[in-house]
């Protein structure tokens, strides 16, 4: 059941975050972006990063991607892929010869060439999506561990100048993605060749850096050289998994990718200034300078992001217990008992009773039958002096007993034998108490559970059975004194005359078979009677079990909701999962009033809602279960308080105390505060500087949300006067949630503790002959 819960509400949750993303005020970009992807180990960077701005981004179909790759390309549609040629089986010499291969093969290089060209081309086709034609924003995406990024300089380089030829800016960022989480036993030479890359980098952002080759490659082969002179890079942005509390996070990678979009879009969206003159925007070139270092030596920057959004995985499965909790308890509200009704049903009540009974004997003209059964040759006097039962004898010997017995008796005693007690009365239980809205499965079980109180069927059973366990000793009491009574003292009609002997017997006859036979037949009718009803007690026992094993499976079902109910709300503390419970069983509470006032009381059950919980019990708990999540799906999730904006939810959600009176409810600015303090702490930077307070430490945060929504007011409220960092926002009408993106500036390559950590890695893998770079050692700045 709990996987069954966490596909919908994780499907569902997904579907919503699609919807509100739609909902929001779209993003775009003003100028055109591509990203260029370095290395197999940025096939996931690939797939995340063209995912996340297909839905974000209103001119996302504008956005080039392309994947330079060795072995694993990215399987997406918008994606252009190039494989370098990976000549290397030696990994001691991978690099080094992957460097030297580029230059060696002419055919390679064209056909690099040729796919540049054509993303350029096809960027320029683009011109009406974009706001300002004149700049192009390049993002190089690249995993440090990636032997592949050896070629970061050169595809960058012939990339930028093939683009100058339609741009006339082109901008180029680096985003290098560290992995420390050890996954798998290679860490030693992962981290050499991470560090050697970063150390790469010191090179490339030197102002004294300087580049010239051979680069470009027309249709004949004729090359041209590629110069460079200055920093490689506009800006380098380090990205690790683990932040800079030292804390490896799950999501860690994920939200480097988050980082990248959101960098893009800050750098390149097109900023209205007339909000306030609270709100600093972003500006590229400040941010620069402000992160120089005083030594002139390369800075570099990072980044941390957080994404606070309604919670609605928490959402959706708060519903559908409160869903649940409200039809169990309307099933577990006992309808006022029609008793006769319900005994009617079972045959209990005198009238009911008497008509089953009946239905098991044969007509009662059988016993009038029984006058023409042969006969000893006997006169009335013969026997006017006997016994009844001595008269019998006389007459019949047991010939009318065993005539009695063969066609009434036994065919009446087969008859209830073959009878499906069971069947019976679970088809009563099933069909006219449990289907019945009126009654259901809890009452149906309420009414055959051993208590004291109330009405309850098997009393009812044992004193029907009682009163016909009465009769038949007073039936069989009246049969035995009057078989001892004396045939001339019975009350028959009779004639006096000597001559009226022979109509004196018949007269008698008649009298016996109807006075003997007729309480025989009673007595044979109320030992069936019974035995249908300890039959009819065996079988409710049963369907009691039956019931009692619903009734279980119904709490399972509750307990399983609830669990996972206040699971995903504890999960949802992220993402201030607060009075989820209490909000929403108001809301439920609400919406099914509604539906019960429009199509009435009972309609849940209903074929086209959810219909007969027993029969869906019979399938199993998980079928049941399905019915209910579709039923929230249609009828509770698509009303009007699911289509609330974040920030309405979320008040909303924090005032329902207000109806409540609940101690725990948070007040709107206890909450703006939990959230101010929630996105601050998500958003901690994605690395992990050794000398966290170092003076050229510079940071800016920006808040992507409705500048004019209360919680923005209130960020930008907060510290005000007193902070150290620049505090801006994305103006966007949204509808999904609240994004903030701190970015952090100002430390060199030597601060990352990461190289601190892994040098001795790197210094032992060069010492026993590994290969690291592309280029000769003595041009690199030591570590």
């Amino acid at each position: 059941m709990r996987d069954v819960l966490r596909r919908f509400t994780t499907g569902y949750a997904a579907d919503m975050e699609k919807r509100t993303d739609s909902g929001d005020e779209q993003r775009s970009v003003n100028n055109p972006v591509m990203f260029l992807f370095i290395g197999d180990k940025a096939k996931a960077a690939v797939s995340a990063v063209s995912d996340l701005v297909e839905r974000k981004w209103s001119n996302s179909a504008g956005v080039m991607y392309v994947h330079v790759y060795g072995n694993e390309p990215a399987v997406k549609e918008n994606v252009v892929r190039f494989q370098v040629n990976d000549g290397a089986a030696d990994r001691k010499r991978r690099r080094q010869e992957l460097h030297a291969e580029f230059y060696r093969d002419d055919r390679k290089l064209m056909e690099l060439n040729r796919t540049l060209r054509a993303v350029s081309s096809k960027l320029s086709e683009f011109g009406r999506l974009y706001s300002s034609f004149q700049r192009i924003n390049v993002s190089v995406v690249t995993c440090a561990e990636d032997p592949c990024n050896v070629l970061v300089p050169e595809i960058t380089l012939l990339a930028k100048s093939i683009l100058g030829a339609s741009f006339r800016i082109v901008q180029v960022d680096l985003y290098t993605l560290i992995r420390e989480k050890s996954e798998g036993e290679e860490f030693g030479f992962s981290s050499s060749v991470s560090v050697g890359f970063l150390r790469e980098l010191n090179h490339y952002q030197n102002d004294r850096y300087r580049y010239e080759g051979q680069l470009q490659v027309t249709e004949d082969g004729i090359r041209l050289a590629v110069e460079h002179a200055a920093p490689l890079f506009d800006l380098v942005y380090v990205l690790s998994d683990k932040n800079e509390r030292g804390i490896i996070t799950e999501r860690g990678m994920e939200e480097n990718y988050e980082i990248i979009c959101s960098m893009n879009l800050l750098k390149n969206r097109k900023m209205v200034t007339d909000y306030t003159e609270k709100n600093d925007i972003y500006n590229n070139m400040q941010f620069k300078q402000n992160i120089m270092t005083d030594s002139g030596a390369p800075a570099f920057a990072t980044a941390g992001f957080a994404k606070i959004k309604r919670p609605n995985k928490a959402i959706a499965a708060a519903v559908i217990y409160q869903v649940f909790r409200k039809i169990t308890r309307k099933l577990k509200v006992s309808a006022d008992v029609d008793t006769r009704q319900i005994a009617d049903l079972f045959g209990l009540s005198p009238a009911a009773f008497e008509r089953k009974i009946s239905a098991w004997m044969p007509d009662e003209r059988r016993i009038e039958e029984m006058v023409s059964l042969m006969m000893q040759k006997v006169s009335y006097d013969d026997i006017r002096k006997q016994s009844l039962r001595e008269a019998e004898l006389q007459l019949y010997g047991h010939t009318a007993e065993a005539f009695f017995e063969r066609n009434v008796a036994e065919p009446s005693r087969e008859q209830l034998a073959s009878h499906r007690f069971r069947e019976e009365v679970r088809g009563i239980v099933e069909y006219h108490i449990v289907a019945d809205p009126h009654y259901g499965l809890y009452c149906a079980y309420d009414w055959m559970e051993e208590k004291s109180g109330g009405w309850n069927l098997f009393e009812e059973i044992r004193k029907t059975m009682k009163e016909a366990g009465r009769q038949l000793a007073l039936v069989k009491d009246e049969l035995e004194s009057l078989y001892q009574e004396q045939v001339e003292l019975q009350p028959f009609s009779r004639s006096r005359l000597p001559f009226q002997g022979k109509a004196n017997l018949t007269q008698f006859i008649r009298y016996f078979i109807q006075e003997i036979y007729g309480r025989k037949y009673r007595v044979v009718q109320l030992e069936l009677g019974l035995k249908m009803l300890q039959a009819m007690e065996l079988a409710l026992e049963d369907v009691h079990r039956e019931l009692k094993t619903k009734v279980e499976e119904m709490d399972d079902i509750e307990r399983c909701l609830s669990d996972y109910c206040q699971l995903s709300v504890r999960e949802a503390e992220e993402e201030l999962g607060n009075n989820i419970e209490l909000y929403y069983e108001k809301v439920v509470e609400d919406i099914t009033a509604e539906l019960e006032a429009k199509r009435g009381g009972s309609f849940y059950f209903e074929d086209r809602y959810i219909g007969s919980v027993f029969e869906h019990l019979k399938r199993g708990k998980q079928a049941l279960l399905e019915r209910f999540i579709d039923f929230s799906a249609k009828e509770i999730l698509t009303a009007e308080p699911f289509r609330l904006a974040f920030e309405e939810e979320l008040l909303q959600r924090a005032n329902v105390a207000a109806r409540y009176e609940h101690r725990d409810v948070l007040t709107k600015e206890d909450l703006f505060k939990e959230l101010y303090g929630m996105l601050e702490e998500q958003a901690v930077i994605h690395l992990e500087v050794y000398n966290y307070t170092h003076k050229n430490r510079y940071e800016e945060k920006y808040v992507f949300g409705d500048f004019y929504s209360e919680f923005v007011t209130y960020a930008f409220q907060f510290d005000e006067g007193r902070r150290g960092y620049k505090l801006g926002c994305v103006h966007e009408k949204r509808s999904s949630g609240i994004e903030k993106l701190n970015i952090m500036g100002g430390f060199q390559i030597n601060d990352l503790l990461y190289v601190i950590n892994n040098k001795k890695y790197y210094q032992s893998y060069l010492d026993n002959g590994f290969c690291l770079h592309g280029i000769a050692l003595s041009e690199l700045p030591d570590l």
